[in-house]
Parts: structure tokens; C-alpha cells; sequence
């Protein structure tokens, strides 16, 4: 988790799929329909995993997405799901993989 208490890391970085939203917004190119995306960014821009992403991969199935933009390590989930993963290391591949290197980045 985040902040607080010992040990831990310091404090959880910002959303991927907030920063792609971002991206979206400043750019004026919108994110397709079908893509749903998570992780979180680091302050390198690099992506780190969640927790229970089989869980995320599963429901966003589920809710008909095709494409999930995840951090590079996500598991794969099941071959009948219907989503395909696209898996990155970093922000600038994220944006990249969602379609908005048009927009500025």
C-alpha cells in the first residue's frame, strides 16, 4: 500500500489510467472505448503493478473491454477471456499503446 507506517514504500504514485485520462484531455484525442487501463506511475514514468490485477482482468472482461494497457509483469489471464493485453514498462509506451502519441506527447 501506500504511505504510513514502517518499512513500506513511502507513498503510492498516481493511477495509470488517471494519467492516460490526463494525456487524453490536454492532447484532445480520446481514449478508445474498448481499452481499460491500470498500474501505477512511478516518478521515472515507470509502471508498477497492483494489486489483484487477475481480479481487474477478469471484471474488465467482463464489462466488455478488449485491450488492457498494463504494467509490464501483469499475469496472463485466462485464454477465453476475450482481452488482449498490452503490456508496458513506462507512461510514454502507455500513451503511446493507447493512441495518443497524436496528441502532443
Amino acid at each position: 500500500g501506500g504511505g504510513g507506517g514502517g518499512g513500506g514504500r513511502a507513498a503510492a504514485g498516481p493511477p495509470l489510467a488517471v494519467c492516460l485520462a490526463v494525456a487524453s484531455a490536454i492532447g484532445g484525442v480520446p481514449l478508445a472505448n474498448d481499452v481499460v487501463a491500470f498500474g501505477e506511475v512511478g516518478l521515472a514514468g515507470e509502471l508498477r503493478q497492483v494489486a489483484h490485477a487477475g481480479r481487474r482482468l477478469s471484471e474488465a472482461a467482463r464489462l466488455g473491454f478488449s485491450r488492457a494497457i498494463v504494467p509490464a509483469r501483469t499475469p496472463v489471464p485466462d485464454a477465453g477471456s476475450g482481452l488482449r493485453l498490452v503490456p508496458v514498462a513506462t507512461l510514454s509506451e502507455a500513451i503511446t499503446a493507447a493512441g495518443l502519441t497524436g496528441s502532443g506527447f
